[in-house]
C-alpha cells in the first residue's frame, strides 16, 4: 500500500508537506541563531522523495527550501545534518538518486554552490534499537518527522526521547482511522499501548464503553486521552491538525509536540493559515479551542 501512496500526490499530502516544511524553516532560523553546533533534521519514514507524477515529497522539499534560502543557508552552513530513513530499500535507493538529481539542478541554478551540510540515508525498520541508540547519542537540537503508513513505529517513548533533548521538537502522523478501530482489539494491545500508555488505554476504554456515544464525542475522547498522555499531563504543548474526508469523517491528524510556547505559537499560526480550505478529496481543519478539549486552552504557565 505504501508503494501505491507514492503514485500521485494528493492535496492532503501537499498540506502535510507544507506544514512540516514551513515550520522546519522557521525553527531552523531560530535555532541557528542560538546554537553553534550541529543541528539535525530527521525523517524516519522518508519515502522515495518524489511521487510517480513528478511532484516532490517532504525530503526534497526540505532540501530545496533550505538550499534556496541564501540567508538561512549562510547561517546553517556546516551545521545542518539531514538524516533520512526508510525500511523500504527501493525507496532508499530512489531517494538517493532523487537527492543527487535535485542537488545538481540547484547547483546549476545557484552556481558554485558546494554541499553546505551533511546528508545521511539509512535503511532500518521502525521501531529500531539502532535508530533509538543514534538519537540518544545526538547532542544537538533536532526536528523529527515521523510519518508511518499505519501506526507501528510511533510511540510515546520515542517522542519523549526526541522532545526531551534541548531545543528539539517532533511532528508526526496520527492515523486516527486505524487507531480508533484498534482500541478494543486485544491482538494489537501492545502496539496501541505504546501510543496511549497502558493506564491511559484502560481509562480510554472505560470512557468509550457507552455504545450510544456519538462518533464526534468518541473522537474527542480519544484525542483528549492521546494529548493528555503526549503532553505529559499538560507540561508541554501538543498541537493537532485534523484531516477530513469528503464525507466529513476524520482520516488522520498531524500532531506537533514542543516544550516551548514560541514553537506552539508558530505552529498554530502555520496551521491556521492552512485551515478550512475546500480541496479535492476532502478537507483539512485546524482544531480551535473548545470546552471539550481542555488541552487546547492550556496556556503554558508552568
Amino acid at each position: 500500500m505504501d508503494n501505491e501512496f507514492y503514485n500521485e500526490q494528493t492535496d492532503l499530502s501537499k498540506i502535510k508537506i507544507k506544514l512540516v516544511t514551513d515550520y522546519f524553516i522557521a525553527w531552523l532560523n531560530i535555532i541557528s541563531h542560538y546554537w553553534n553546533g550541529k543541528i539535525f533534521y530527521i525523517d524516519l519514514f522518508c519515502g522515495p522523495g518524489c511521487y510517480e507524477d513528478g511532484n516532490i515529497s517532504t525530503p526534497l522539499t526540505i532540501l530545496e527550501n533550505t538550499l534556496k534560502n541564501e540567508k538561512l543557508l549562510d547561517k546553517v552552513k556546516n551545521k545542518l545534518v539531514l538524516w533520512f530513513n526508510d525500511k523500504n530499500k527501493d525507496f532508499v535507493e530512489k531517494l538517493y538518486k532523487n537527492i543527487e538529481r535535485k542537488f545538481e539542478n540547484i547547483q546549476r541554478e545557484l552556481k558554485n554552490l558546494n554541499s553546505p551540510f551533511q546528508i545521511y540515508i539509512t535503511n532500518y525498520e521502525m521501531p529500531s534499537k539502532e535508530i533509538e541508540d543514534v538519537i540518544k547519542q545526538i547532542d544537538g537540537p533536532m526536528f523529527v518527522f515521523l510519518d508511518p503508513w499505519g501506526y507501528s513505529g510511533i510511540s510515546k517513548s520515542l517522542v519523549d526521547m526526541i522532545v526531551d533533548k534541548k531545543m528539539s521538537e517532533c511532528i508526526f502522523f496520527f492515523n486516527y482511522n486505524r487507531i480508533q478501530a484498534a482500541i478494543f482489539n486485544n491482538k494489537v494491545v501492545e502496539t496501541v499501548s505504546e501510543i496511549f500508555g497502558e493506564e491511559n488505554l484502560n481509562n480510554l476504554r472505560k470512557r468509550l464503553q457507552n455504545s450510544n456515544i456519538y462518533s464526534h464525542d468518541k473522537e474527542m475522547i480519544i484525542l483528549d486521552e492521546f494529548v493528555k498522555y503526549f503532553s505529559n499531563n499538560y507540561t508541554r504543548y501538543v498541537v493537532p491538525f485534523c484531516f477530513k474526508k469528503e464525507n466529513n469523517q476524520t482520516s488522520h491528524y498531524i500532531v506537533f509536540v514542543t516544550k516551548h510556547p514560541l514553537g506552539q505559537k508558530i505552529m498554530k499560526s502555520i496551521m491556521a493559515q492552512e485551515s478550512n480550505n475546500n480541496i479535492t478529496g476532502g478537507y483539512f481543519t485546524y482544531i480551535p479551542s473548545s470546552p471539550q478539549l481542555s488541552f487546547l486552552t492550556y496556556d503554558g504557565t508552568w
